[in-house]
């Protein structure tokens, strides 16, 4: 058995016997409620919005590491590949029962793709005035940052929790089919594994 299939065996494992389920419709709109109130409250502020949903997910991934760790006994990963399968195959399975691809690019960079996002069912963004739109000229979708990456709690979620396993990196989304593109597509850069640290005043 390959790793791909081996760690979505485990994903499939834990989200059918040790995950308490709750209906994908109520987690959709119950997000879909939180991102109306930050575009109220922000005056539609795409930037703002953006960092608000980010932070959210940062605070949430910091606190999802002890859950995770704790139904599914996983061990440390030591390859960029291998982070990629757990993330894609087990954490998303284990909490949005979705299992994304992924695509290494090299050492330091990975992109996930979400076929499925239960986030973002049942919407579809109004027009926005384009003159409030960054022109996006690098030809990846990454200049798109002033517009409302409606998921983006998502890239916070992977920032915080991988943080909390001593690896280092940017996330940040790059496609979104909300804004008329293709498929919907997270890119993780400035991969690092860190050392692990003795905290100050202890040996």
């Amino acid at each position: 058995m390959d790793k791909a299939k081996q760690y979505r065996a485990i994903g499939d494992d834990i989200w059918a016997n040790r995950t308490l389920k709750i209906n994908a419709e109520l987690l959709a709109l119950t997000y879909g409620s939180i991102v109306g109130q930050l575009t109220r409250e922000y005056k539609n502020d795409f930037t703002k919005i953006n960092e608000k949903l980010r932070a959210m997910g940062y605070n949430i991934g910091v606190r999802l590491v002890e859950d995770f760790y704790a139904r599914s006994a996983m061990g440390r990963c030591r390859t960029i590949e291998e982070t990629g399968l757990v993330l894609t195959q087990v954490a998303f399975k284990m909490f949005l029962n979705v299992t994304p691809q992924i695509q290494v690019i090299n050492e330091t960079e990975l992109h996930i793709f979400l076929n499925e996002n239960p986030l973002s069912a049942f919407v579809e963004l109004p027009p926005f005035d384009e003159d409030d739109l960054e022109v996006d000229k690098s030809g990846d979708g990454s200049g798109k940052s002033s517009q409302l990456w409606y998921s983006n709690i998502l890239c916070g979620v992977i920032k915080g929790a991988l943080e909390q396993v001593a690896i280092d990196c940017e996330v940040e989304f790059v496609r979104d089919v909300l804004l008329g593109d293709h498929t919907t597509e997270l890119r993780i850069s400035g991969f690092k594994f860190l050392k692990d640290e003795v905290p100050a005043g202890e040996d």
